[in-house]
């Protein structure tokens, strides 16, 4: 069934992109009552799933601190900090 779902998918539409980025997804439907039996079962074209992608939850910084007494130089300082961090938190991590 999903073979002749997908050849009269290719006789509307037929081009490289479909060829190589599309696909089909098989629906079944059960009728729940006891008894009944009925099925229906579907296939249809997709263009794209979307599928998570697992990243980082830190990000590394590099600050150029610049203190306020002009006697003492500027430094730059590396901090690891949550990619959700606030303000308040990277003043938190530079004074720790």
């Amino acid at each position: 069934a999903a073979a002749k779902a997908w050849e009269l998918h290719l006789q509307r539409e037929d081009s490289k992109v479909l060829e190589n980025f599309m696909g089909q997804v098989k629906s079944r439907v059960q009728c729940p009552t006891p008894g009944c039996g009925r099925v229906s079962t579907t296939f249809d074209p997709f263009m794209y799933l979307s599928v998570p992608i697992p990243g980082a939850t830190d990000r590394t910084l590099t600050v150029t601190f610049v203190p306020a007494n002009s006697k003492e130089r500027m430094k730059n300082v590396t901090v690891t900090l949550s990619k959700t961090a606030s303000i308040a938190a990277l003043q938190k991590k530079l004074v720790s």
